[in-house]
């Protein structure tokens, strides 16, 4: 997808269906890593979409802020047909890295808003930008 002058990446590398402490682990893990200051990463977002499948679903998620910010990749993290536990997941995530990296997250809020989807799988997902 163009979007301005720059090229956005969509991609997934998903954990499904893990128990919830167990994905919040892995996705704990899995996004200090992919974030890690040496990699690049300038600013992150974490975020939550629905869809039939991720690239869809994240792509749907792609809005005016993140092409503000100049998020050039936004990759699916983790799947679940429950909407409440990656709510919360979402929520807990963003807690969790606002406090940590301050500067790099630009999360504002425990989770995202909107209305409830009736879509069947759910998705966390983190969008980056790389200088």
């Amino acid at each position: 997808m163009a979007a301005g002058s720059f090229e956005v990446q969509f991609g997934e590398f998903l954990a499904e269906e893990l128990p919830y402490r167990e994905a919040l682990e892995h996705l704990k893990r899995s996004i200090a890593a992919i974030v890690r200051e040496d990699r690049g990463v300038t600013a992150f977002y974490i975020g939550k979409g629905s869809g039939t499948n991720p690239i869809d679903a994240i792509y749907r998620r792609y809005d005016r802020s993140k092409h503000a910010e100049e998020f050039t990749e936004d990759w699916a993290l983790y799947a679940s047909p429950c909407a409440r536990t990656v709510s919360d997941l979402e929520g807990r995530l963003n807690d969790y890295f606002m406090k940590r990296d301050p500067k790099r997250c630009t999360n504002e809020g425990k989770g995202s808003g909107g209305a409830p989807s009736a879509q069947p799988t759910h998705y966390i997902y983190l969008a980056l930008r790389r200088h």
